[in-house]
């Protein structure tokens, strides 16, 4: 199964086309960083400096790797398949082993990331409901009044 990342994404990940590998074994090393410690603008200032663009650039670029480590992950691609998505989305070969040997080094750990990050939300387990109405009453001046009770049983 090949991945299909959006345009801006392929975007965020063109400054390491024409790096040296590297560059790329850097920014693999920051994107491992970033999931586990969350961003660091100081060292995105100097990576910037160093390759002479925008902290900006630096920071998207992290971000589109993580996104792909991401994706790859949660579609459980094997070297094969995570290789060709590198490949269609404009990296050489050598960046390309480069990239795939530190996906299959770290893909356990993204995984372990990944079912941290999951949000347990409640779900549906059951629903009792009860209809209560009077229906004769010597005093009952007005209408009658339904009475409705639900009880949403939801588990985690």
């Amino acid at each position: 199964m090949l991945l299909s990342l959006r345009n801006d994404h392929k975007e965020h990940l063109s400054l390491l086309f024409n790096q040296t590998p590297q560059v790329v074994v850097d920014f693999c090393k920051l994107a491992i960083d970033f999931l586990q410690n969350g961003p660091n603008l100081k060292v995105y200032n100097n990576a910037a400096q160093k390759l002479e663009v925008g902290a900006e650039n630096v920071q998207n670029c992290v971000y589109g790797l993580v996104n792909l480590l991401l994706e790859s992950c949660k579609h459980k691609l094997n070297e094969v398949d995570f290789r060709d998505s590198v490949l269609t989305v404009g990296f050489t070969q050598e960046q390309q082993n480069i990239l795939s040997k530190f996906y299959l080094s770290k893909r356990k750990d993204i995984s372990d990331i990944l079912a941290k990050l999951v949000v347990d939300e409640p779900h549906y387990h059951d629903l009792q409901w009860r209809f209560e109405v009077q229906v004769a009453s010597r005093s009952l001046l007005e209408q009658v009044t339904p009475l409705v009770s639900m009880d949403l049983v939801l588990k985690k």
